[in-house]
């Protein structure tokens, strides 16, 4: 019995956090990214990464 509860709770808990999960991201497409960045303008650079250059942007709500 308390095997099963304990299963029943853990698929519970996945099911919670993965809704919180989605709630949380999103998809940004590169067209928002550029509009955001003015086509990742050098006056919206912040630094570089590990991944490369990075820009500030602002996205509408």
């Amino acid at each position: 019995m308390h095997e099963l509860l304990h299963s029943q709770l853990v698929e519970e808990g996945s099911k919670e956090i993965s809704m919180l999960m989605e709630r949380l991201t999103s998809t940004i497409w590169l067209e928002e990214l550029r509009d955001a960045t003015n086509c990742f303008a050098v006056d919206n650079a912040i630094g570089v990464g590990k991944m490369g250059m990075m820009y500030q942007g602002f996205l509408p709500n």
